[in-house]
């Protein structure tokens, strides 16, 4: 018999995929919330504000180009590690089959 009141394996794997499925939901969720957060005006503390060696003012308009590339990379980023995250996730909760090496 198996934890949680599950007594067949049909039940268990419907379980577990309505577990990953949840996971999965969430990780859509958050990446949705990073999308939302990451925006240029959030970065445009993060460009300069003079044409480096002169006293030359870069346009705003430039600045906000140069910071939705550093939140496009910054999003990536973000992603990738969520994915990774459920990847390792997934990987402890499912059940391994492999057999021992001989």
């Amino acid at each position: 018999m198996m934890s949680n009141g599950i007594t067949s394996l049909a039940q268990y794997k419907e379980e577990k995929r309505k577990e990953i499925s949840e996971r999965k939901d969430q990780v859509y969720l958050e990446i949705e919330a990073v999308n939302k957060e990451y925006t240029a005006e959030k970065f445009i503390d993060q460009t300069p504000e003079y044409f480096s060696g002169t006293d030359t003012e870069i346009p705003r308009w430039k600045r906000l180009l140069m910071a939705q590339k550093i939140a496009k990379e910054a999003i990536k980023k973000r992603e990738d590690e969520l994915w990774d995250e459920f990847a390792k996730w997934k990987e402890q909760v499912s059940p391994s089959f492999r057999l021992p090496p001989k």
